[in-house]
């Protein structure tokens, strides 16, 4: 079944002078997932983004706000299963080649069969290091998280990410990421563990005007008491092609399409595939400021 969704997208900064702090806003609007059948939506659900930030010396640091809408579905085509808050404050400092980024942040999500939130606190940390054609980057996240139904729906994770960066040659870009994620019951004694593996390449021309970027990434989530088994496998090819000018603006043509496969091998009812295209006309000026984009999916 195809069908097609346009995206309403306003970003807009401001630089409060003499104090060197920079706001930032963004407010996108989506009309509801047709595929996604009943749903006590908004007819337009939408993303609201609010941030603040400064610098002090070689010390960058900030704050952040976002609210999803139930029914809200990115232009990477995920929808938003529940409605949700977040809030979160960071902070980076450069050494040289370093780049040392912390956070903490905490998340509210509304539940759909109880009358209650799941409350997600976090705290990352994360080490960057760059060279002219290679870099990498390590990161690590704890997180506590309370379902708010039962005292034994509480549970803790932690993920543990390792991203490289290669340029061999100044039109190719090879990104592989390895990351593994572990939750854990107290109560229960339920242990999940979910390692996921990525590599993503971009492909540039000398001549400007053609972009082509791929994405291909696969996890696997078992549980040790053998009650969760499931694998995922995802793959994204991107073209950006400038057309020409508009209004002295630069003008491109993409082209995105997703293929995403889910096998459940304890409950095959939860197996499925997705296959979606993305067909916007970027202003790459113009596009933070206003952007209305076209979707056709295609699920079976």
């Amino acid at each position: 079944m195809a069908n097609s969704r346009r995206y309403l997208n306003l970003l807009a900064t401001s630089s409060f002078a003499g104090s060197g702090l920079t706001g930032e806003g963004e407010l996108s609007y989506s009309p509801l997932d047709p595929v996604a059948g009943q749903c006590a939506c908004k007819d337009w659900p939408r993303m609201l983004r609010l941030g603040l930030k400064n610098r002090w010396g070689g010390l960058s640091y900030g704050a952040d706000y976002k609210s999803i809408d139930r029914g809200f579905v990115s232009i990477a085509g995920v929808a938003a299963d529940q409605a949700r808050d977040e809030g979160q404050l960071w902070g980076e400092h450069s050494l040289g080649p370093f780049n040392l980024r912390g956070s903490i942040g905490e998340s509210w999500e509304k539940l759909l069969d109880v009358n209650g939130l799941r409350v997600t606190k976090n705290a990352t940390a994360s080490l960057n290091f760059n060279r002219s054609q290679w870099g990498a980057r390590f990161a690590s996240s704890y997180e506590w998280i309370d379902a708010g139904a039962a005292p034994n729906q509480e549970t803790t994770a932690l993920t543990n990410a390792l991203t490289g960066s290669y340029r061999p040659f100044d039109f190719l870009t090879v990104n592989p990421n390895f990351s593994i994620r572990e939750e854990r019951n107290a109560y229960t004694g339920t242990r999940t563990e979910t390692p996921r593996t990525e590599l993503i390449f971009a492909y540039t021309p000398v001549r400007d005007g053609f972009r082509l970027t791929g994405t291909t990434s696969f996890a696997r989530s078992f549980g040790a008491d053998g009650l969760n088994n499931i694998r995922t496998f995802g793959t994204t090819a991107a073209v950006d092609w400038k057309i020409g000018k508009f209004l002295g603006k630069d003008d491109y043509l993409s082209f995105n399409l997703n293929y995403n496969q889910q096998v459940d091998f304890i409950s095959s009812g939860n197996s499925h595939n997705d296959l979606s295209g993305i067909a916007p006309v970027k202003n790459h000026r113009l596009l933070r400021a206003a952007r209305a984009e076209s979707i056709g999916a295609l699920s079976d």
